[in-house]
């Protein structure tokens, strides 16, 4: 759209208003505007999305009039557009003082100070400013800025007390329950949860949002079956809902309902054909019920319309695992490898690798794949312990103590690492210090002293081991 076409939508005698005003520029002269011009020059300019000209006809509508208030308040709501909040504020104290109380003057304080981080006079703000507020729209926006600076500031119970107190005025959009939502998550009150989106649907049954929310948060809460109540009644309300029909399926998985969820899948991918994650819960459930040439069918489908490597890998991790379940080591191993190709990938990946280049005996494999497992995750204390007993496998008996005595030093609380060290000291001779740390993991956490037998079984015909673990027992 031209400038000409633009400009028939105004009022001929607001263009005669913007045609004087840029006269007086262009000839530096000066002609007196009432207010309402200004006004109307100000809206024009706004609605070009002109801002830069807007901001000079305000600064001539305050030299004009300089006790209107409604001509700082939009000076002020330009500037804080262009992030010069500290001035804006300044002007809206002057519009105050002029005895100006409407709700955008609250508005624009309220978003000033949470561009500068004054989270508590910006909540002040917002809650002056929503009293004053006529409009449910205008109230329901209100509502939800203070929502987001009381998450801001962390304050998660305040923030939902807010959106209650909206729910309470009238219909509520879907951006204020999905407000709620992170509220809810954030709190971790699945009580609370319940509670509220209940108290949106007595108020509106036909949300299906609302319902689904219900549904997340029993799911949360472990209550299986209301979730799957209330999913039912979200697809019912909007058939094509997809995240309704994927939660359904995926809460049948939790209950062991594979086969079953598979048909809630099958439905979410006629919606969406080309979501990668949904292929890939169809594969799990198939792997749940022990098919794996099935499994496999949806992980390959996956790859070939996934847009992300990282999630590429994973299916290939995938692949990896059900040859795995079936003992097909050699076919597991080359997914394995294959989900480590491209990036590092996670732990995991080179966890189960390392698996199967034990079952595979290829010793020195096996090493470096614990190696990196450790350096993606190397709170997994499983990781130390496997490592650590590859070096002691293969004659490396040094390193394998340093590695556990290493991982001790970094993470004293775990028991695997705890007992794995004090079994693998009193099977190298090191008797005395083996005892002590037995007795500090027996102290520590006696319901594991399994470990010690599960690494080291030659143990268990070990009199003074036992006699340790029989004196902490009693």
């Amino acid at each position: 759209m031209n400038r000409q076409e633009s400009e028939e939508y105004f009022d001929p005698e607001v263009l005669l208003s913007v045609t004087r005003f840029e006269e007086m520029l262009n000839k530096q002269l000066s002609y007196f505007f009432e207010q309402s011009d200004y006004e109307d020059i100000i809206d024009f300019y706004f609605q070009k999305e002109d801002y830069d000209k807007a901001l000079v006809v305000v600064e001539y509508a305050i030299k004009q009039h300089p006790y209107t208030a409604d001509f700082l308040i939009t000076k002020a709501d330009l500037l804080i557009s262009t992030e010069n909040c500290e001035e804006a504020l300044e002007l809206l104290v002057m519009a105050e003082n002029l005895g100006s109380t409407n709700n955008e003057l609250f508005i624009l304080q309220g978003d000033a100070n949470l561009f500068l981080n004054n989270f508590e006079k910006a909540i002040e703000s917002y809650n002056l400013a929503i009293p004053l507020s006529q409009d449910q729209e205008d109230k329901e926006a209100l509502f939800l800025k203070l929502s987001f600076v009381l998450q801001s500031n962390r304050e998660f119970d305040e923030a939902l007390y807010c959106l209650e107190e909206m729910i309470s005025t009238g219909p509520v959009s879907e951006e204020t329950i999905e407000e709620i939502n992170l509220c809810v998550l954030q709190l971790g009150d699945h009580k609370k949860g319940i509670k509220v989106f209940n108290n949106i649907i007595d108020r509106d049954p036909y949300s299906h949002l609302a319902w689904y929310f219900l549904g997340t948060t029993y799911v949360n809460a472990q209550n299986y079956e209301k979730a799957l109540r209330a999913f039912d009644y979200s697809i019912l309300i909007k058939e094509d809902f997809e995240p309704a029909i994927m939660e359904y399926g995926i809460t049948l998985c939790v209950l062991h309902r594979y086969e079953e969820s598979t048909q809630y899948f099958h439905k979410a991918l006629r919606i969406n054909t080309q979501a990668d994650d949904i292929l890939k819960y169809l594969g799990l459930a198939y792997e749940k019920m022990n098919i794996m040439p099935k499994a496999r069918h949806y992980y390959e489908k996956a790859i070939k319309i996934c847009m992300s490597q990282s999630s590429i890998d994973e299916y290939w991790y995938l692949i990896g695992r059900s040859y795995d379940i079936e003992e097909k080591h050699t076919q597991a191993r080359h997914f394995y490898l294959k989900s480590t190709e491209f990036f590092q990938g996670k732990s995991i990946y080179y966890k189960a690798l390392a698996r199967v280049e034990k079952v595979l005996e290829h010793g020195l494999a096996v090493i470096d794949a614990y190696v990196m497992a450790i350096k993606l995750d190397p709170e997994d204390s499983e990781n130390w312990v496997e490592l650590a007993l590859c070096y002691l496998n293969e004659g490396d008996k040094l390193t394998a103590v340093d590695l556990l005595l290493e991982a001790n030093g970094e993470y004293k609380e775990s028991s695997e690492i705890q007992y794995a060290l004090a079994g693998m000291l009193i099977e190298l001779g090191r008797k005395k210090e083996g005892i002590i740390l037995l007795e500090d993991a027996l102290t520590s956490d006696y319901s594991a002293n399994h470990l010690l037998f599960d690494y080291f079984p030659s143990l268990e015909l070990n009199d003074k081991v036992l006699e340790i673990i029989d004196q902490f027992n009693s």
